[in-house]
């Protein structure tokens, strides 16, 4: 699973923190500062066991100011299955 997370040109936020969730729980994290650059970015990889049909999402936090994700249409998770059990 790939999350590639673009916080945007003039991010009022400093960092912006994301969370991959299964089922309520968090699978994995990212976090992106964008204090040194207005178009901060991050990419993070995970590989993780889930069976067939779970539900993934990518949720925020109230760790920064605002919990929206914008990403100017360059954020998204994608996953790929490496083997069927």
């Amino acid at each position: 699973m790939s999350l590639v997370y673009n916080a945007g040109a003039n991010t009022s936020v400093a960092d912006r923190y994301l969370e991959v969730v299964s089922n309520g729980i968090k699978l994995g994290d990212v976090i992106v500062d964008s204090s040194s650059s207005t178009y901060a970015s991050a990419t993070k990889v995970w590989v993780f066991h889930l069976q067939k049909g779970t539900d993934v999402w990518v949720r925020t936090t109230s760790f920064g100011i605002s919990t929206d994700v914008h990403g100017h249409s360059h954020t998204m998770l994608t996953g790929w299955l490496l083997y069927d059990d």
